[in-house]
């Protein structure tokens, strides 16, 4: 049985243990380009078994966080090719998680175009996390997207840019409310067309972002990640019946398409609301026959325990963020540091980003 400890090879990489790092937002990239101290950041932590980055920005017309990273322009391949290059220096592996928020963006974020989605359905006001616009801000009614392949080939071509970094592979946030999550839920995509209405019909833009980003990676060099339960930006299917009728149904048609599948799981943290439904993660396991990633609220002992039931690596977010060592201290057993969670996204280049000082 392995443990978090032991690597794991997927496909020519191997990982040199089984404790990865979740994207995290951290909302500290200037003008949307990642900083020398995101490039400490990232080295810090490069004893992971694989980083994801925090999820970057496919065109600048995609953000709903003021200093989030973009992938789309050289400059953003000049920047993100010193991170990588740092994490590369210590052994470590990156992945570049790309991403578009649909309808979470804002149109003061937006570079002047509309914020777009699936459907014109806007999330409900009291979702709304824009906590830096004043006066209060809340989500707006999308414009419907017109042609999606548009959409597509941005994933592609920031596939591309992330390849010319140097990154070991890409992750598309297929999660959290976000454009490809929305394409999936049944509640935010009422399309009727070919990339709306039936389970396969919505599930068609995932695929289609997944052919885009593996002819430009080798496929087991591109992972998905999917957040079943929903909760989160007022996203969510209405029963647990209908999410895994939706999602085991995604995880069986990524078979064979690509390395990774992480499914986040249900954490009350991220569904203040209980907007979401609690999806339990053990049938993905039977659904996806690859390596298969396991995220959200899990510390050593359950991590350990997720291994021991199938699963194959475990990825842990807020313990990164004040563990820049954290492999070390869950093989020496050490107590963890505990993150302040005003500086989680606080803009801040150093406090509570770069200070978390190594095990003594």
């Amino acid at each position: 049985m392995a443990s978090l400890f032991d690597p794991i090879t997927v496909g020519n990489q191997t990982f040199a243990n089984r404790i990865w790092m979740a994207a995290l937002t951290r909302n500290r990239c200037k003008n949307s380009l990642p900083g020398e101290n995101a490039v400490e950041y990232y080295s810090q932590r490069a004893s992971a078994g694989l980083i994801f980055t925090e999820c970057a920005m496919v065109s600048c017309c995609g953000t709903d966080w003021p200093q989030a990273p973009g992938i789309h322009t050289k400059n953003h391949v000049v920047a993100w090719k010193k991170v990588v290059d740092a994490v590369h220096e210590k052994g470590g592996k990156i992945f570049l998680q790309i991403w578009h928020p649909g309808r979470t963006a804002h149109p003061w974020h937006q570079c002047g175009t509309p914020v777009v989605a699936p459907s014109a359905i806007a999330a409900r006001p009291e979702f709304n996390k824009f906590h830096w616009l004043k006066p209060d801000q809340f989500y707006v009614t999308p414009e419907p997207i017109e042609d999606p392949w548009e959409y597509v080939r941005m994933f592609e071509h920031a596939a591309e840019n992330a390849k010319k970094a140097g990154f070991d592979g890409v992750q598309i946030h297929a999660a959290n409310g976000y454009l490809v999550h929305e394409f999936l839920d049944s509640t935010c995509n009422k399309r009727e067309d070919e990339w709306g209405g039936s389970i396969e019909k919505r599930t068609k833009f995932l695929m289609e972002v997944v052919a885009a980003c593996t002819r430009i990676f080798d496929k087991d060099d591109v992972s998905v990640r999917i957040s079943p339960s929903g909760g989160y930006n007022d996203m969510g299917e209405a029963t647990v019946e209908d999410a895994l009728a939706q999602y085991l149904y995604v995880a069986e048609q990524l078979n064979g398409k690509i390395g990774v599948l992480e499914v986040v799981r249900h954490f009350a943290d991220l569904d203040p609301t209980n907007r979401g439904v609690v999806v339990p993660v053990e049938p993905f396991r039977k659904a996806y026959s690859g390596v298969l990633a396991v995220n959200c609220g899990y510390d050593q002992k359950s991590g350990e325990e997720a291994l021991k039931a199938g699963f194959d690596v475990v990825v842990f977010g807020r313990l990164w963020i004040s563990n820049p060592d954290l492999v070390e201290r869950f093989q020496k057993g050490a107590d963890l540091s505990q993150s302040d969670f005003l500086t989680w996204q606080s803009m801040d280049e150093v406090k509570g980003y770069i200070d978390y000082p190594p095990m003594q």
